[in-house]
């Protein structure tokens, strides 16, 4: 099978445990329980998925029917997998990998991890390893990720009684096997090896061109954001980054600055309730100069603010983060 003909795998039973540098993630175990259940019975750990925290007994019933899966057989089915961390034999989270479709050899991740190991960079890479199995391993070509970076993330909803599945509100993110691509609001440093710039469709033709669509929300227009989340670094929460945004007929700019920049520009277009931008800031850590860019997704959340719902490469690895609109007072 090449990259771009053919079918996906019939079927794919992965060889487990999945090493990376620091985590193994194999299938989950009864003897998991206690350990899952703290984080899932968190409710900020759970804020984005469409389940209320899950008692232990609950979460022994899901080990033992329909997170126990562990291989592929037919589009549906999705294996759910713990993250060890394989230092300290410690289980930092659990990731899922849904094989949505078939024909269009589409599917989807997510993960939630106990936000006692946040900003270590976990969730990344479990999340490249999981892209690998979809990409490598299953044939696919397209794979969607939804959910939350408060230490969770939600899918799209599923009737297979998973635990993973979005409310509106949650954020969305994608990625292609040929390009590479990876969508963003705070984009990514250029210089690490990518295999094309984002933005680019499997032809490397820019994926807004031409595209027309139209936006459900309003315009960002003299908006104001700050991140809440990041999976690249931890947010602090009394000085978070500050995304400062204008818009005018399709266009898009602005500026930025916070706990870990010191300023930054970007500039970009908007898409319906897409943007793409290309940006530059000064780190505090050593003042070096970042340039990169990326794409958003612009979603709607309690109260009547945006969201913009960011997926992103850094370091070699993708990363998730949120930015969430600040109030008028």
């Amino acid at each position: 099978m090449t990259e771009e003909s053919g079918s996906p795998r019939s079927a794919y039973a992965p060889e487990y445990p999945i090493r990376t540098e620091r985590l193994l993630l194999r299938p989950i175990a009864p003897t998991d329980a206690a350990a899952m259940h703290a984080y899932k019975s968190d409710p900020d750990s759970v804020r984005y998925v469409p389940y209320a925290p899950l008692d232990l007994a609950a979460v022994e019933q899901r080990i033992a029917t329909t997170w126990a899966n562990t291989r592929f057989t037919q589009e549906g089915d999705a294996v759910c997998l713990a993250v060890e961390h394989r230092a300290s034999g410690e289980l930092v989270g659990d990731v899922v990998l849904f094989w949505r479709s078939e024909s269009d050899r589409t599917g989807e991740v997510g993960y939630i991890f106990d936000p006692r190991f946040a900003g270590q960079g976990f969730a990344g890479e479990a999340v490249a390893a999981l892209l690998a199995l979809g990409f490598d391993g299953l044939g696919l070509h397209r794979i969607v990720a939804r959910g939350s970076t408060n230490g969770t993330s939600g899918l799209r909803g599923s009737s297979n009684g998973s635990g993973s599945g979005a409310k509106p509100g949650s954020w969305r993110a994608s990625g292609s096997r040929a390009s590479g691509r990876r969508s963003s609001c705070t984009p990514s440093s250029r210089g690490n090896g990518e295999s094309a710039p984002r933005g680019l469709a499997r032809d490397g033709i820019p994926h807004n061109r031409g595209v027309t669509a139209t936006a459900t929300l309003p315009s960002l227009d003299g908006r104001r954001f700050r991140m809440v989340s990041s999976t690249t670094s931890a947010v602090d929460p009394e000085s978070p980054s500050i995304f400062e945004y204008f818009e005018r007929d399709g266009a898009i700019w602005g500026g930025y600055e916070g706990d870990t920049v010191t300023f930054g520009k970007f500039v970009g277009t908007r898409t319906g309730d897409t943007i793409w931008v290309s940006f530059v800031h000064v780190l505090k850590a050593d003042g070096s100069v970042v340039t990169g860019d990326g794409e958003s997704e612009l979603e709607l959340i309690d109260g009547g603010g945006i969201r913009l719902v960011e997926h992103y490469e850094m370091h070699g690895l993708p990363q998730l983060s949120v930015c969430e609109e600040i109030p008028v007072r």
